[in-house]
């Protein structure tokens, strides 16, 4: 199933946490404009808490809520080599989530906050992020509608609906495909 809650725990490390590690938590919504300038939030959005020092850094992810609201805390422990003592902190999200995806012919729709560099204090509220790409906005539009489709589907017994890919646009023939997946 796909999950509602948005409040999500992962901590950076299995192992032990040095003594300068501390808990982070980050959260906002993921919004979207639709064609008559109403902000929505974006739901069933994937995300990532990154850090910008770190290959591959993601520092926990999760899913937005039917509000496109993201809540979640971490254990930041700073490495000994590569990182300072404060993340360089963004978050990555993608157009997907366990039962709907929204890609182009090149993949899913991503895009990112802005960085919060070397972020000192235990509660980052990043407010609001929109992406700044038209397509983005229209690409969030399906995957809430579609998200929130599925989550009625899933709530009504009968009914079944593995999961849905839909190709956004099809630059070739300028339409748009949706399958469904079992």
């Amino acid at each position: 199933a796909m999950p509602s809650a948005v409040e999500t725990t992962i901590e950076a490390s299995e192992a032990t946490p040095g003594k300068m590690a501390r808990d982070i938590r980050v959260r906002g919504t993921l919004g979207f404009l639709r064609l008559d300038d109403v902000l929505i939030g974006a739901d069933g959005a994937q995300f990532y808490i990154m850090e910008d020092d770190i290959i591959d850094g993601v520092l926990a992810s999760g899913t937005t809520g039917p509000d496109g609201s993201f809540d979640v805390t971490f254990t930041w422990d700073p490495c000994p080599v590569l990182c300072g003592p404060n993340p360089d902190i963004f978050v990555r999200f993608e157009s997907w989530n366990g039962r709907v995806e929204v890609a182009g012919i090149v993949g899913q729709y991503s895009f990112a906050s802005d960085t919060s560099f070397d972020y000192a204090g235990s509660d980052l509220n990043l407010g609001t992020v929109v992406p700044t790409n038209e397509t983005s906005h229209a690409a969030l539009g399906i995957l809430t509608n579609l998200s929130r489709t599925w989550r009625w589907v899933d709530d009504n017994p009968g009914i079944d609906v593995a999961s849905v890919n839909v190709v956004f646009p099809d630059d070739v023939v300028e339409a748009t495909y949706y399958e469904y997946v079992t």
